[in-house]
C-alpha cells in the first residue's frame, strides 16, 4: 500500500505543481491526471477543513456506482455513511498532520486507504485520500482460501479447516464447562471397490454422492468434513451426552443406507463409525480424532455398518497392539519365532503319517506365545508374508535334517499353513519350488494347508494358484472344513487332497464327537471325491473309537501328543 500511495501522491504533486508554476497547464494537468487516475482501480478525494468533500475521481467511481457530482461539497460523514468510521477518523488525524491507513467497505467494493494533509490553495488546508479497490483482490484470496480449506471432490472442509474448528470448539469448552462437543469419525465400506471397479471418475462421484447425503445429518452449527478417501468426519457442536452423538450415527447409517447412482448403476455403501466424546482431558484436535480413529477401527472388527464409542480402554489396548506390531517386526528380525510340531497319526494303524507344523513365538518377556496371540495382528499388518516364508524355509529345513537323521524309508511328510496373503502372492509357487529344492525334498514330501473360507474366495484365481502348487506334486488340503462357507459345486473341482475336519464338530475332553452325523457325512463326502479325511482336536479314547468305525483316514490331537519341539519330534520318528 506504501508505495501505490507514494506513486500516486507523487504524481498529484507533480501536477500540482505545475499548475502553480504556469497556470495555463492546469487543464492540461488536471486531464493527464484523470487519463490515469481512469485506467487505476483507484478513488482520490479530497475534503476541506470541514472534511466536506472537494473532488472525487478515479477508475473505481465505475464500479462503485459513484456520481462525483452528487457528492462533492457534501460531508465526507455523510458520503461513506456509518460504515466509513475508519475513514472519518483517518481525515481527522491528517487534520492534525499526522497519516492514517483505514479499510473501508462502500457501495459493494473493499477498498484500502491512505489519507494524509493535503495543501489548497492560499492558506486553507485539507486532506487526500488514494483509496485502492481491492474488491478483486479479495475476492481472489476468499477463493484462495476456500481452496486451499476445502476438498475439491465434495465441496466440504478438508482435514485441515476441519481441525481448526475442533480447536475453535476445544477453546469454548475450556472458557465453559458445559459445553460439550464430540467427534464421529466414518470409514465407508464402499469406496475403494466402486474405484477399483468403475475407475477414479466414478469414485469422485461416488464421494460426492455420500457428501451430498449426509449433509442433511448435521446441524448448522455442526462441522461435516472429508478427510480423504473414503473417511468423512463429523464435529457435532454444543451435546450433552454420548447418547446424543449416538442419534447422529444413527441418522448417518439410515443416510447411507439408501441406495446411490454412480457412472449409471445403483451402489449400496454403508460405514464403520468411531466416536470420540470431547472432554477437558484432550489438549490438541489431532488427540480426539485418534481416539475417534480406534474407535472406528474397533467398530471395523464388529461388523458391517457398525458403530463404537471410544473408552479409555481402547486407546491402551491401541497402544498394546502398536508395541506388539513393533515388536512383531523385530522379533522376524532376530529369529525369536520357533516351530513345534503336532503329530498326524492313521487311524486305523495307528502309523505316524505327518508332522503339522506350528510357529510359536518365543517372547522375549511374555514367554511362548501361541499363534492366537500374534497371527491376526500378523495377518492384518502384512507381517503374515515375512512370516509364512519364515515358516516355510523352516519346516522344510527341519525335514530336511529328520532325513539325514534316520534311515527309515517312510518317513511323515510336513504339513504347513498357509496363509490367504502368501495364496495372494503372484510368485507363491515359485517361492516354493525354490523352497523345496534348496533344502533337497521332493514335493511328496511336503503339504500345505489353506484354510476353507480363504481357498473359496476367489475360485478362478485360486484354482489355478492351487493347480501349480499340484504341479510341483506336494499335497493341499482344506484346513478347518465345515467352519466357513464352501460351495460344494465348486469342491469337486479344486485340485485338493485333504480335507482336515475343525476340531468344534468334536466334543473336546468331554467325550464323543457332537455333530456327530456333520462328522459323518464330511467324511463320506470326503471320501467320494477320492480325498483323506483328518480329524483335528481329537483328545479321548472315545472320540477315536468313533471316527474309526466311521471310516476317517486319520487324527491329530492332545490324546496323541501336543505339539512339541524339533527334538521331541524327532524322538517320535526314531521310536
Amino acid at each position: 500500500m506504501d508505495l501505490r500511495w507514494q506513486t500516486l501522491k507523487a504524481a498529484l504533486a507533480r501536477g500540482a505543481a505545475r499548475a502553480r508554476r504556469d497556470p495555463s497547464t492546469k487543464d492540461d494537468a488536471e486531464a493527464r491526471l484523470q487519463a490515469v487516475l481512469g485506467r487505476l482501480p483507484a478513488l482520490v478525494w479530497s475534503t476541506d477543513r470541514a472534511l466536506r468533500v472537494t473532488s472525487m475521481r478515479g477508475g473505481a467511481l465505475g464500479p462503485a456506482n459513484v456520481d462525483e457530482g452528487t457528492v462533492v461539497g457534501r460531508p465526507l460523514a455523510e458520503v461513506v455513511g456509518d460504515q466509513g468510521a475508519s475513514a472519518v477518523d483517518a481525515h481527522h488525524r491528517a487534520q492534525m498532520g499526522a497519516t492514517a491507513e483505514f479499510e473501508l467497505a462502500w457501495r459493494g467494493r473493499l477498498f484500502q486507504g491512505h489519507a494524509e494533509p493535503w495543501p489548497r490553495s492560499g492558506e486553507d488546508k485539507g486532506t487526500l485520500a488514494v483509496l485502492l479497490d481491492t474488491t478483486e483482490q479479495r475476492d481472489a484470496e476468499e477463493r484462495f482460501r476456500h481452496a486451499v480449506m476445502h476438498d475439491p471432490v465434495t465441496g466440504l472442509p478438508n482435514r485441515t479447516l476441519f481441525l481448526d474448528r475442533v480447536w475453535q470448539t476445544m477453546g469454548r469448552g475450556r472458557r465453559h464447562a458445559a459445553h460439550g462437543f464430540g467427534i464421529l469419525l466414518l470409514d465407508l465400506d464402499g469406496f475403494e471397490p466402486v474405484k477399483d471397479s468403475l475407475g477414479h471418475a466414478a469414485g469422485d462421484e461416488f464421494l460426492a454422492a455420500v457428501a451430498a447425503g449426509l449433509v442433511p445429518c448435521v446441524r448448522p452449527q455442526d462441522t461435516l468434513a472429508h478427510l480423504g478417501g473414503g473417511q468423512f468426519s463429523i464435529l457435532v457442536d454444543d451435546v450433552g451426552e454420548a447418547s446424543d452423538l449416538v442419534r447422529v450415527a444413527d441418522r448417518v447409517r439410515a443416510a447411507l443406507a439408501r441406495p446411490l447412482t454412480v457412472a449409471g448403476q445403483e451402489v449400496f455403501t454403508s460405514a464403520s463409525v468411531g466416536i470420540a466424546r470431547g472432554s477437558s482431558a484432550y489438549r490438541t484436535p489431532e488427540a480426539i480424532l485418534r481416539d475417534a480413529h480406534t474407535a472406528m477401527h474397533r467398530a471395523r472388527l464388529q461388523g458391517v455398518g457398525a458403530f463404537q464409542v471410544f473408552d479409555d480402554g481402547m486407546h491402551e489396548r491401541a497402544v498394546a497392539r502398536l508395541q506388539l506390531e513393533s515388536e512383531l517386526r523385530r522379533a522376524i528380525e532376530r529369529g525369536e519365532f520357533r516351530l513345534h510340531y503336532q503329530p498326524i497319526m492313521s487311524l486305523q494303524s495307528g502309523r505316524l503319517v505327518a508332522f503339522e507344523g506350528l510357529v510359536r513365538w518365543e517372547h522375549p518377556r511374555r514367554g511362548l506365545l501361541a499363534p492366537d496371540d500374534f497371527l491376526p495382528l500378523a495377518e492384518e499388518t502384512g507381517l503374515i508374508l515375512p512370516l509364512g516364508r519364515w515358516v516355510l524355509t523352516e519346516g522344510c529345513r527341519q525335514l530336511r535334517e529328520w532325513r539325514r537323521r534316520t534311515s527309515s524309508p517312510s518317513l511323515p511328510r510336513m504339513s504347513l499353513n498357509l496363509s490367504g496373503r502368501q495364496l495372494a502372492e503372484a510368485d507363491i509357487v515359485e517361492e516354493v519350488d525354490h523352497t523345496l529344492r534348496a533344502a533337497g525334498l521332493s514335493g511328496q514330501e511336503l503339504e500345505l494347508e489353506i484354510t476353507e473360507n480363504v481357498i473359496m474366495q476367489d475360485t478362478e484365481s485360486t484354482r489355478g494358484c492351487l493347480a501349480g502348487l499340484r504341479a510341483l506334486e506336494l499335497g493341499v488340503s482344506i484346513d478347518d472344513f465345515g467352519t466357513g462357507h464352501s460351495s460344494l459345486s465348486h469342491l469337486d473341482r479344486l485340485p485338493v487332497d485333504t480335507l482336515k475336519i475343525d476340531r468344534s464338530f468334536l466334543g473336546g475332553a468331554s467325550g464323543r464327537p457332537r455333530k456327530g452325523e456333520i462328522v459323518r457325512t464330511i467324511v463320506a463326502l470326503g471320501h467320494d471325491l477320492g480325498l483323506e479325511v483328518v480329524a483335528e482336536g481329537i483328545e479321548t479314547a472315545a472320540q477315536l473309537d468313533e471316527l474309526r468305525q466311521m471310516g476317517c483316514d486319520h487324527g491329530q490331537g492332545y490324546f496323541f501328543s501336543r505339539p512339541v519341539d524339533a527334538w521331541a519330534a524327532g524322538a517320535m520318528i526314531a521310536s
